[in-house]
């Protein structure tokens, strides 16, 4: 027969994240309330080009992760993503992203993105993002002679702004910092009474990167 222990020592950090999720929406959805509501700053006449583009796009960004670590991790981890993504309306993008995060182990994530663009202007873009989904382990953790570990992933979610530098229509660099939360699982089972113990790192971090947009 199979049990299963839980330790998460990580209570209060999980508070805090949760606390940090709901202020965070808050602020998202009052600043798409405000923005949403302003005119277009399109000029008038049909002939008139767009001031946003439009269609699909896509960016590549490297990064790191900085905040204090209660679990021997290093202050600074890098981080790597790619996102397609597509002008939905001249306010908002949706798209889909990977990556790669070197964290407690090695791990991707794949996540949905929203993009909430606050100026559509050629020169300067500044945007707010909201990203979610799940990070997958990438190889297998190694064994010991009574142990063997399994490790599982977790949820992350990743939330702030950004701005689009000036330079070509379709390839320009953008700076981007905001925050980032990411939950890893462990499973350790002892070979001999079958005893689960499932282990839980939570990370709640500091996301700063740098990229290119392209069109």
């Amino acid at each position: 027969m199979t049990t299963r222990q839980t330790n998460d020592l990580s209570a209060p950090c999980r508070c805090r994240s949760i606390r940090a999720i709901i202020i965070t929406a808050v602020l998202l959805f009052t600043c798409t309330v405000l923005f949403g509501a302003q005119p277009d700053d399109r000029p008038a006449g049909n002939d008139s080009p767009p001031l946003f583009f439009s269609g699909f796009f896509s960016q590549a960004s490297a990064g790191f992760l900085a905040g204090k670590s209660d679990h021997g991790d290093p202050a600074s981890l890098p981080a790597f993503s790619i996102l397609a993504a597509s002008r939905v309306s001249p306010r908002f993008s949706l798209g889909l992203g990977t990556g790669m995060d070197l964290l407690e182990y090695m791990a991707a994530p794949v996540y949905g993105n929203i993009h909430m663009h606050l100026q559509v202007d050629r020169t300067y873009h500044p945007y707010l993002f909201f990203r979610s989904g799940y990070s997958f382990p990438l190889g297998k953790a190694n064994d010991e002679p009574v142990y063997k570990f399994d490790r599982l992933g977790g949820y992350m979610l990743g939330t702030g702004a950004g701005i689009l530098l000036p330079g070509d229509d379709h390839i320009r660099f953008y700076l981007q910092a905001g925050y980032r939360y990411q939950e890893l699982r462990t499973d350790r089972t002892h070979t001999d009474t079958g005893v689960v113990v499932n282990y839980s790192t939570f990370y709640n971090r500091l996301e700063l990167t740098i990229g290119v947009f392209f069109r």
